[in-house]
């Protein structure tokens, strides 16, 4: 039997909060969904980035298994890739950003943008989508040009997110790095990079070499922005104080996670916190 699918037309979002708002090459809707609510298959016009700001939805891929995207998750999809969504009891909100061909074309290089699905979370990312929320909220002359900026600050961070996620291991090399990857994503107090080594049968000056070459940045590098994830996942979910918050996430003081916030995410702790709760 042949399966049907609907094509959804640039800016045609279910319950949007209004229509699409253009900046350069990218639009940019804020969508609702409603609770139990269920979309058939269906394909976008344009690649799309999904935020969810609120809430939570199941989403189908290829007729593959179902995925949950819970808040501040995005969620990108190429041109024409179809997909199927269904809400549980509690409704959901989005943001979705729409980038032409054209415009992803002028932003290649040696990697191919928005050309599989990508399911990425992070601090720096929440940020963002948290930035263009407002500012949709509250336009004025000047919003194109800060919705433009966002949305190529969003496809640079996308992009370097699923670099630093690796690929599936192809070879013995390829299967001892991402056990390193998963050590530190597993480890809120990362050890020493000898201890690591030790760990994974290498000498730390091969291994940091090779992880390097893999993933564009240290081992140390990987380690602290994924620290600062941990650190900013929990001033935007929870009612933890800053200085809980850094002991937690292996911060030497209140002060370390601050400045290491700032220079992040353009804001202090309690700037993003409030950011999150007027989304």
């Amino acid at each position: 039997m042949t399966r049907s699918i609907l094509n959804v037309a640039s800016g045609a979002m279910t319950a949007s909060s209004g229509p699409p708002v253009q900046a350069g090459d990218f639009w940019f809707t804020r969508a609702s969904l409603a609770p139990r609510a269920t979309l058939p298959p269906h394909a976008h016009e344009r690649a799309t980035i999904n935020f969810v700001v609120k809430g939570c939805y199941r989403e189908s891929v290829d007729s593959g298994g179902y995925s949950s995207h819970s808040a501040f998750t995005f969620v990108a999809k190429p041109a024409g890739a179809v997909h199927s969504n269904a809400l549980g009891d509690a409704p959901a909100e989005c943001l979705v950003i729409e980038a032409s061909s054209a415009g992803l074309e002028r932003l290649r290089d040696r990697r191919e943008l928005l050309t599989e699905v990508c399911v990425a979370r992070g601090g720096l990312l929440t940020a963002l989508g948290l930035r263009a929320t407002r500012e949709l909220s509250r336009l004025d002359d000047l919003s194109a040009l800060s919705l433009e900026g966002i949305a190529l600050e969003l496809v640079a961070a996308l992009t370097r997110s699923v670099l630093l996620g690796g690929q599936r291991p192809a070879s013995r090399r390829d299967r001892w790095l991402e056990r390193v990857r998963q050590m530190l994503h597993d480890e809120s107090i990362v050890p020493p990079l000898g201890e690591i080594a030790r760990i994974v049968d290498l000498h730390p000056v091969y291994l940091a070499r090779a992880f390097r070459a893999r993933f564009g940045c240290s081992v140390g590098e990987y380690a602290r922005a994924l620290r600062a994830d941990r650190a900013q996942a929990l001033l935007m979910s929870t009612n933890l104080g800053v200085s809980e918050i850094a002991h937690r996430t292996g911060y030497s003081d209140q002060s370390h996670l601050a400045r290491d916030t700032h220079r992040r995410v353009g804001m202090s702790p309690g700037g993003l916190r409030r950011l999150a709760r007027n989304a």
